[in-house]
């Protein structure tokens, strides 16, 4: 596998080492996977009973449909994904690249999850308990609830990014700062999971929209591990 950078404007090839690629890859699924079934055996679902593989194509019978994800739960899952990823990684790669690996393990938790995901559960919870009763208007409080979110999660994506680059900046010495740019976002799919799932909390329709945009918040939690198993020293 080969991806392309540009250094001086001019195209190079830089190879990616395929068994650095399957560490990362099988040791974030696998912690992951752990994490998840620990969290499930935790409320209270059965983790080792006989598989059924009749509801392969049911979604909302799947584990990850029945766990109810809230901040604990994702900065859980997280932080196993980037374990993981960091362990496979480290384990075939070059010993100068596990320092990288480590430090964008440290920016990972920091500016991409504990603090965006903290923020949004912050701000929803305290909408919910001071402000939310005062509506008489559902449609009002729901759209005032989707505004707080959305800005609670992209104020809390670019603290968490001032505050990782500061940490980097203390504790690894790094003068090299990270900005916010619109391909970061995709490794903020978990935050906006977990916002689209509190935003759409409650009963009826919305309770069942809150499932669906659940399922897919262990899929996004991959990807920091991803990100923290495949950094190399070029690339800090």
């Amino acid at each position: 596998m080969e991806v392309t950078t540009k250094t001086s404007n001019i195209s190079k090839k830089k190879p990616i080492n395929k068994k650095v690629i399957a560490g990362s890859t099988v040791g974030t699924c696998s912690f992951v996977g752990a994490a998840i079934a620990l969290i499930g055996k935790r409320q209270g679902h059965k983790i080792l009973a006989k598989p059924n593989f009749t509801n392969w194509n049911k979604p909302k019978d799947w584990l990850i449909s029945k766990i109810d994800y809230g901040e604990k739960e994702m900065i859980g899952i997280a932080g196993s994904s980037v374990l993981g990823g960091f362990i496979g990684g480290s384990l075939f790669d070059k010993k100068q690249n596990i320092k990288a690996k480590f430090k964008e393990g440290i920016f990972q938790m920091i500016a991409n999850i504990i603090i965006p995901i903290s923020t949004v559960g912050i701000t929803v919870k305290a909408f919910e308990k001071f402000a939310a009763n005062k509506f008489k208007n559902t449609k009002a409080k729901n759209l005032t609830k989707a505004i707080i979110t959305i800005g609670s999660l992209i104020g809390g994506m670019f603290i968490g990014n001032k505050i990782g680059n500061a940490i980097n900046n203390k504790i690894f010495n790094s003068q090299k700062e990270r900005k916010m740019s619109v391909k970061d976002l995709s490794s903020q799919l978990d935050d906006t999971c977990l916002a689209a799932s509190m935003l759409t909390q409650g009963g009826g329709a919305a309770k069942s929209w809150g499932k669906i945009f659940s399922r897919f918040i262990p899929l996004a939690l991959l990807m920091p591990g991803f990100e923290t198993g495949l950094k190399t020293k070029n690339d800090s």
